[in-house]
């Protein structure tokens, strides 16, 4: 548990996620959507309370009609 303790108080240092014994790009608990894991081809962002991610006001992009159509109708 020392050891565990030192590792966090260090990474934290780095901001490394090793609450979840991951480090790097997308670790686990880190927040960020994975696909095939939040997001699928079966769940939007929104269905996975990610809308966060969406970028609204960037203008087109692919799937924004569908969205729209869901966050309107409700999921």
């Amino acid at each position: 548990m020392a050891l565990w303790k030192q590792l966090l108080e260090n990474g934290a240092a780095q901001a490394l996620n090793l609450r979840t014994g991951c480090a790097g790009y997308a670790a686990p608990g880190s927040g960020l959507p994975l696909y095939d894991h939040e997001l699928t081809e079966d769940r939007t962002p929104l269905e996975a309370n990610m809308e966060w991610v969406v970028k609204w006001n960037k203008g087109a992009f692919v799937g924004r009609e569908a969205l729209e159509k869901q966050k309107q109708e409700g999921l």
